[in-house]
């Protein structure tokens, strides 16, 4: 009922949905051009992927940009080191929820592998699938200084707004502290990379 309410609020983005979608999807309209009418969320999303961009563009991004720069989808021990000679601060170790390739590896197999190329010289991030505390705790002891929780924060946005990402971060953190518990760690840094050390 309080959704109804809401929406009978807003009548104009209710007609504007009703006809086809809301014009917040047509993102970068400048660049990619006008959405067709009643397209869907993944045909917006697809307009805007351009496959062109090389290392090469990395290097010109790394000159023209002074500021803290964290390049995401890298995969592999190769990318890492390609990574650290243009002069990233961070990687994400993502395979974009298996949306682009369902084949591709997981982001979790791949980064014992990117975390050990990184040898501290840039932060490692990850991300896609990482859905509980003990997910989070997993990532960290196989080298990850941050855990990227994209849906879970979503899911908890589109429950009960702000109220439901905050319920969403307490429960992630009773999990987590719960693996920690469970593992023997009193704090995170007890985490870090110990799944490397032990050679699990």
């Amino acid at each position: 009922m309080r959704k109804l309410v809401e929406v009978a609020q807003c009548p104009s983005w209710a007609w504007q949905m009703v006809c086809g979608g809301s014009p917040t999807l047509k993102l970068f309209t400048e660049i990619v051009g006008p959405v067709p009418a009643g397209s869907t969320i993944a045909e917006v999303m697809q307009r805007q992927i351009n496959d062109a961009f090389t290392w090469k563009d990395l290097d010109w991004l790394r000159e023209v940009w002074p500021g803290q720069l964290v390049l995401k989808g890298v995969s592999t021990a190769a990318q890492v080191r390609t990574a650290v000679s243009a002069g990233v601060d961070g990687v994400v170790v993502s395979n974009h929820g298996g949306r682009q390739l369902d084949g591709a590896p997981s982001s979790i197999e791949q980064l014992p592998g990117v975390a050990n190329a990184a040898q501290g010289r840039l932060e490692v991030l990850v991300d896609s699938g990482f859905r509980s505390g003990a997910d989070i705790a997993k990532a960290l002891a196989l080298g990850a200084n941050a855990v990227q929780i994209g849906r879970p924060a979503l899911f908890g946005l589109a429950a009960a707004g702000e109220a439901g990402v905050g319920h969403v971060l307490q429960l992630l953190i009773a999990e987590l502290s719960s693996a920690m518990a469970l593992c023997g760690a009193t704090n995170v840094r007890d985490l870090l990379g110990c799944a490397q050390v032990e050679g699990l």
